[in-house]
């Protein structure tokens, strides 16, 4: 039990940070462009 506990707990860490890390790319893209466009 106490493993499938752990198990669960990397999972979702993962793909937290995989989500944050999208969301910095995003930004940085996003802001990279704006300033290319003036």
């Amino acid at each position: 039990m106490m493993m499938m506990m752990m198990m669960m707990m990397m999972m979702m860490m993962m793909l937290w940070m995989m989500m944050m890390m999208m969301i910095i790319i995003i930004t940085y893209y996003n802001s990279f462009n704006i300033i290319t466009q003036h």
